[in-house]
């Protein structure tokens, strides 16, 4: 696994940020406290306790997403969690090219939250 620390760290706190507001209404809370993928930086960086981590997330969003209706909020926000938790495990692979994680997990929060005010002006 080539996750530094550091890149371990920016995804779980972007993991921690579905335990508070904003992206506490995404729902995805409980799944990913369950899934350890909020304690990646606590952990000895072991390929396996990622692995499963984001692995269980990118199976939990896809569930979602097929109880979701099609295109609709929820089902564009458990689309961009399952892209997320697979994108992750991506770059937990030892080829991976790209490793701004900051970035991209700025660039998921942004989505995220405003995908998150579509669905709560949508109720």
């Amino acid at each position: 696994m080539s996750l530094s620390y550091g890149g371990r760290r920016h995804i779980a706190d972007f993991w921690r940020q579905f335990t508070r507001e904003p992206l506490w209404h995404t729902g995805f809370a409980d799944a990913v406290t369950g899934s350890g993928a909020t304690r990646l930086d606590d952990s000895d960086g072991a390929a396996t306790d990622v692995a499963r981590a984001l692995a269980y997330m990118t199976g939990y969003a896809h569930g979602c997403r097929l109880a979701c209706e099609y295109m609709s909020p929820a089902w564009q926000i458990a689309h961009l969690v399952g892209i997320a938790a697979g994108m992750f495990l991506t770059l937990s692979e030892d080829d991976a090219p790209y490793k701004n994680i900051p970035e991209l997990c700025q660039c998921y929060t942004a989505e995220l939250t405003d995908l998150v005010a579509r669905k709560d002006g949508a109720a």
